[in-house]
């Protein structure tokens, strides 16, 4: 995702939706209890700035798409490579 504040915030989500499914407000919370992403190097932020993140998000969805795709497939070029578009997110006690 990157070294900047926005790749930082955007590789939060993932680990927030994995750690705990749920909202932005669940990620925020979460990162309050975690040191404020120590690890990442990640200074306070809130819900406006991870609602600000979906924006920065969609503005290079086709870079990440592009550089991700060349990372992860064989080298050789054979291969499939598939990758689902689903939520991760599941309600529960519906």
């Amino acid at each position: 995702m990157g070294s900047t504040r926005q790749g930082k915030l955007a590789l939060w989500r993932m680990i927030a939706r994995v750690v705990d499914p749920g909202s932005r407000f669940s990620a925020v919370r979460l990162a309050a209890r975690r040191s404020r992403c120590g690890i990442l190097g990640l200074e306070r932020f809130n819900e406006d700035d991870l609602c600000a993140n979906l924006d920065w998000l969609d503005q290079h969805q086709r870079h990440l798409e592009d550089r991700l795709f060349a990372t992860s497939r064989p080298r050789d070029g054979t291969g499939l490579f598939l990758y689902d578009v689903t939520s991760s997110y599941t309600p529960f006690g519906l």
